[in-house]
């Protein structure tokens, strides 16, 4: 059995953890949403296509920040439900 401190310690490398992993998928989101070459981007279907790119980062941020807010809680109740 693992003693409080270690527990702590434990806990606190999976929430560093999920905090480098929302923000490597964020960064990773922006990147592709925002690498549309500008030739692409001509009349109405270039403005289509940049509202689809931002309605789908947010999206993408949307999903990670839930993930990242799961991941969290799941964490805070793994350490109150340890003596």
């Amino acid at each position: 059995m693992s003693t409080p401190a270690e527990q702590y310690t434990e806990s606190l490398k999976k929430s560093q953890q999920a905090v480098v992993d929302a923000i490597e998928a964020w960064t990773k989101s922006a990147q592709s949403a925002f690498t549309m070459p500008t030739s692409t981007l001509s009349g109405e279907k270039g403005t289509d296509q940049v509202i689809d790119q931002v309605f789908d980062f947010a999206e993408q941020m949307l999903a990670v920040q839930r993930q990242f807010a799961k991941n969290l809680t799941a964490i805070a109740a793994s350490t109150q439900s340890k003596p």
